[in-house]
């Protein structure tokens, strides 16, 4: 039977809400085949790879996902910014905020999803703080 990248990536987000990331990587690399330059697609599977710890090619599949679309989902630049050290980790997480806190200002203010982005944006946050006082000094 022959797949389309439509019809994989409904079983690889199934099996990444069930954390059998081993069947979603699997899922992953058949649609990376169908559509190597796939910025949603690329996006996928590095977030896959950090939970199998393929740090490695995570980091490649998020800055592609990011040389294709780099202004579309703020996601990539977070887990990029986990896998990054220092400045570097810094200026990723902060294209994350900027792109959560674009999204979020078009949102209406008491929406479940503005909450959301706010708690995020908030974490991210966070983290920028405590890379700043213990990775950049």
């Amino acid at each position: 039977m022959s797949y389309t990248v439509a019809d994989l990536k409904p079983r690889i987000l199934e099996n990444i809400d069930s954390l059998q990331y081993p069947a979603a990587y699997a899922f992953c690399q058949k649609a990376l085949e169908l559509e190597p330059h796939n910025a949603e697609l690329l996006e996928i599977t590095g977030q896959v790879e950090l939970e199998l710890e393929k740090f490695e090619l995570a980091r490649k599949h998020l800055l592609e996902s990011i040389k294709l679309e780099p202004n579309a989902s703020y996601s990539k630049y977070m887990y990029l910014g986990q896998l990054s050290v220092e400045k570097e980790a810094i200026d990723n997480f902060q294209k994350g905020v900027d792109l959560m806190v674009k999204e979020r200002n078009n949102l209406a203010a008491n929406s479940e999803e503005a909450q959301t982005l706010a708690s995020k944006i908030s974490s991210a946050l966070c983290s920028m703080t405590e890379i700043y006082l213990t990775d950049c000094w």
